[in-house]
């Protein structure tokens, strides 16, 4: 059997998300006059937003009818972060046009929103 697919994830291997996404949240819970120490927030580190805010929410005592105006929030601001700071992980480009001149199919696994995909997608050119 010929391979002819390979498939990345995104956030960590094909870029550095996880500072971005950690921006994200302190801002909001700038907002809400909170604060997660690193070690905190570690903690919660790849989980959804979701379940990243269902966490901290309960955890500091904020409503959670905020949940999903705060989801937006992180997510928007995710994605702002991305257009303006994010880049490749070292290698990543190299290896995206090894596969493409042999070939090969590239799939894109994440758990992020589908419109942080895209703006990855577009920062790496591989539509």
């Amino acid at each position: 059997m010929k391979l002819n697919t390979v498939i990345f994830d995104m956030d960590g291997l094909l870029i550095d998300s996880e500072p971005l996404w950690g921006k994200a949240a302190d801002d909001l819970f700038i907002k809400f006059g909170k604060q997660l120490t690193a070690a905190q927030y570690a903690t919660t580190t790849g989980l959804r937003t979701k379940e990243f805010l269902q966490h901290w929410f309960s955890y500091f005592d904020i409503g959670l009818e905020n949940i999903p105006e705060a989801e937006k929030i992180i997510v928007n601001n995710v994605i702002e972060l991305v257009k303006t700071h994010g880049k490749p992980m070292p290698g990543v480009v190299h290896i995206i046009n090894f596969f493409v001149a042999n070939g090969f199919k590239i799939g894109l696994a994440t758990s992020s929103p589908m419109q942080l995909a895209d703006v990855v997608i577009d920062l790496l050119g591989i539509r």
